[in-house]
């Protein structure tokens, strides 16, 4: 999509090389804000001529926990965060996910897996629960002990990786890596 209008600047457009175009035709009364690959040529007034990608357009969402709902609402609209286009809503987008093989192949297989695996863990976990509490068997112990490494351990690494985090921050240390 190829958008054309005029920069303009903006109070919170402060740093180098940031622009602020207002938008006109279907768009008009939106701001689009970002940075310039050559600040020095886009001055106030100037034409500037934006190419965005639909996948690329972000609209950061508020604080309000509506997160969820604005996300699932946003699947409905042509252009995402868009409200001045004319007719912004319509099904186009989930009839072309549901309408997709490699979607619905995916979707099947995610569905037999998580639920395979859900009742998998659930008759294996059963098992073991009643061989622990119920029998005399003479490794119910040691099967008590590795039930719970799983969770101990996953405790252990969360631990260490703060930890580390926390000192590294304590201690001005770069982080980023081994590098």
């Amino acid at each position: 999509m190829v958008l054309s209008s005029h920069v303009t600047l903006l109070a919170s457009a402060q740093a180098p090389g940031s622009v602020a175009v207002a938008m006109s035709g279907p768009l008009s009364g939106c701001t689009l804000a970002g940075r310039s690959a050559s600040p020095t040529a886009l001055a106030p007034g100037a034409a500037a001529t934006i190419a965005i990608h639909p996948e690329d357009i972000r609209v950061a969402p508020d604080d309000s926990g509506d997160r969820d709902a604005h996300h699932l609402l946003g699947t409905f609209m042509k252009l995402f965060g868009f409200f001045h286009v004319p007719d912004p809503w319509t099904l186009a987008n989930w009839q072309t996910v549901l309408g997709d093989d490699l979607f619905l192949r995916s979707l099947h297989n995610t569905l037999v897996l998580s639920i395979g695996t859900a009742v998998a863990a659930i008759i294996v976990h059963s098992l073991i629960a009643y061989i622990i509490a119920r029998t005399s068997y003479a490794g119910r112990r040691l099967l008590d002990f590795v039930s719970w490494l799983p969770f101990v351990v996953a405790c252990i690494i969360m631990f260490v990786s703060l930890t580390g985090a926390l000192l590294a921050r304590l201690l001005g240390l770069r982080s980023g890596g081994l590098g």
